[in-house]
Order: C-alpha cells, then structure tokens, then sequence
C-alpha cells in the first residue's frame, strides 16, 4: 500500500523533478529544511523499498509474519519521522 503525506503548502520553489535529482543527503537536508510535501513525497518515493525490506527481515527473525504487518510496521516507521504522513 503506497504511503501518502499530507498536502502543504507548496513551496515556491518546490519541483518534484528538483528533488528527484537531489542526492540522498541532500534531500534529507531539503526535507528537514523546507518541509515541504514535494520533498518528503521524494523521501518516502525513494527509501521506502529500503525500510519495507529492512522491516520484513527483522520481523521474520522475530518469527512468522502475518500478512500486512510489514506494511503496518513499515508505516509507523515512516509516520514517526515524516510529520505529514496519513494515518498516523
């Protein structure tokens, strides 16, 4: 399930292609920075794979995994750290 962020005010500058071309540090400081929807849009786009697999191979050390629990870890994960994610 696709995670999404709460709209903002878009930024004046802001460009989703601008973010796209950021690298990872850099977005991080554009998003801690700006926080602006775009940015945070890029973040969660491009590391959510990462903490989804990261998520499921821990929860499998722990043992058998329900289906959706990576999901549901995955997006309690992101929603502590991004501060427009939904469903929080």
């Amino acid at each position: 399930m696709p995670f999404a962020i709460r709209p903002t005010s878009p930024s004046p500058s802001a460009d989703k292609t601008q973010y796209a071309q950021l690298g990872n540090r850099e977005l991080v400081v554009e998003c801690l920075r700006e926080m602006t929807t775009e940015a945070w849009e890029e973040f969660v786009r491009r590391f959510q794979p990462l903490i989804a697999g990261v998520t499921a191979r821990v929860a499998r050390d722990f043992g058998d995994v329900v289906p959706g629990l990576v999901d549901d870890l995955t997006r309690t994960s992101i929603s502590s750290f991004v501060p427009m994610a939904s469903g929080c």
